[in-house]
């Protein structure tokens, strides 16, 4: 005998990703050569996939050298203040509210 009630189970977990999900973001890295339990990468190798991927990240010295004339005017006070055991973040704070 049976009361008529059915039990529906949804079509994809609740709890975890939909499998599109999954997929959509394992399949770059797969194409580019990466899988799991492949073949351990070198930095070197590293550092070129991110060359590749972020062009942007390529040289950042030049994107910090265009500050240094502006740090070194601070150069004696921060090196003093670091000297007196004063926190870089205190440091910063400081020559900020200048």
């Amino acid at each position: 005998m049976t009361c008529g009630l059915t039990l529906e189970l949804p079509q994809r977990s609740v709890l975890g990703p939909a499998p599109e999900s999954i997929s959509r973001h394992v399949a770059p890295p797969v194409r580019a050569g990466l899988a799991p339990g492949g073949p351990p990468i070198s930095e070197a190798e590293w550092a070129e996939r991110i060359q590749e991927r972020c062009p942007q990240l390529r040289d950042t010295r030049l994107l910090r050298q265009v500050t240094w004339p502006t740090n070194e005017v601070h150069r004696h006070y921060t090196a003093d203040q670091l000297e007196r055991n004063v926190t870089k973040s205190t440091i910063h704070q400081r020559l900020a509210d200048e």
